[in-house]
C-alpha cells in the first residue's frame, strides 16, 4: 500500500514547492511516434505520448539545462493482430537539455533522457519484454520558440528496454517521436 502512494506524494510534493519558495517552470506535451522512418520490430509501430514536465529555475547551468519528464503512452503494431498488439507505458525520467545558442526567437537544442519506466505488458507483439519494468531512453533534436520561449518542438526516437535486467531482454523502439509542447 505504501508504495501505491509514492506517485501521489511525489505529485503532491511538486505542486506545493512553488509555495515553499522553490521556482519551477512546468509544461505539457503531446507526441505522435511511429516507425515511418526506420522499421523496428515490432514493425508497424504508431501511438501517441502524453507528458508533465518540470524544470526547476536553479537546474540551469548556461545553455545547459534538467528537468524532469512525467508520462503515459500508448503504442500499436499493427503487425501483430492479437493479445499484445497494444501497450501503456508510464515513465519518470530526467532530462538533460543543452541549447546550441540563446536567442529571442528561436533557440535550437540537444536532449537526452534516461529514466524508469511501468508497461502494462511484458509482451508487446510478438516481442518477450522480460519485464513490466524497464528503462525509456530517449534523445533527439528540438526548438523552443515565440516570446517567452514557452513553446517547443522535437523529433526525437525513444526506446524501452530493461537491460539485461530479465532473461528476456527484447525490448522495443518508436524510432520517430514528434512532440510539441508547452511551458507555463
Amino acid at each position: 500500500m505504501k508504495y501505491k502512494l509514492l506517485p501521489l506524494g511525489l505529485l503532491s510534493g511538486l505542486l506545493i514547492a512553488p509555495v515553499l519558495g522553490f521556482s519551477l517552470q512546468q509544461g505539457v506535451a503531446v507526441s505522435y511516434g511511429n516507425d515511418w522512418l526506420y522499421r523496428s520490430n515490432p514493425i508497424d509501430i504508431d501511438g501517441y505520448n502524453f507528458a508533465y514536465t518540470l524544470q526547476p529555475d536553479s537546474w540551469v547551468w548556461g545553455r545547459f539545462t534538467l528537468g524532469f519528464n512525467f508520462s503515459y503512452g500508448h503504442w500499436h503494431t499493427g503487425a501483430y493482430d492479437g493479445l499484445y498488439s497494444n501497450i501503456d507505458t508510464y515513465a519518470i525520467a530526467p532530462v538533460l537539455r543543452w541549447y546550441f545558442f540563446k536567442n529571442s526567437y528561436v533557440t535550437p537544442f540537444l536532449q537526452g533522457s534516461v529514466g524508469g519506466a511501468y508497461l502494462s505488458n511484458s509482451y508487446f507483439g510478438n516481442r518477450n519484454l522480460g519485464s513490466k519494468l524497464e528503462f525509456q531512453d530517449m534523445g533527439g533534436l528540438g526548438l523552443t520558440f515565440g516570446q517567452r520561449q514557452q513553446f517547443y518542438m522535437t523529433v526525437q526516437s525513444l526506446h524501452y528496454s530493461n537491460a539485461n535486467i530479465s532473461s528476456h531482454n527484447s525490448g522495443f523502439s518508436v524510432p520517430c517521436l514528434m512532440t510539441l509542447g508547452y511551458n507555463f
